[in-house]
């Protein structure tokens, strides 16, 4: 692991339904400054916009009930790392 990916700070949240906690959420976002953001169990729906969810300074990446869900962060031409965000319910069993 490269010196640039071992210091990336990561934010994990189970929402439970984002909107009633937005504020909260933005608050940690600014005192936490993390690189990379994840969010399980927003329960939005197609009539919340985008631009309702955006926090400045990061991309949004955003899907309706997924399992999973993956990108690349590129630091620079020779760093990267792939981050993932994987929901498993409480009755669900792992393997």
């Amino acid at each position: 692991m490269s010196s640039i990916t071992s210091n990336v700070k990561r934010l994990y949240v189970n929402a439970c339904s984002i909107l009633n906690k937005w504020h909260y959420l933005c608050t940690n976002v600014r005192v936490l400054e993390p690189d990379t953001i994840g969010i399980t169990e927003t329960r939005l729906n197609d009539k919340v916009n985008d631009a309702e969810v955006v926090i400045e300074g990061y991309d949004l990446f955003r899907s309706e009930f997924p399992e999973q869900m993956w990108c690349k962060t590129e630091f620079d031409k020779n760093n990267h790392m792939l981050v993932g965000v994987c929901y498993k319910t409480a009755t669900e069993q792992v393997w």
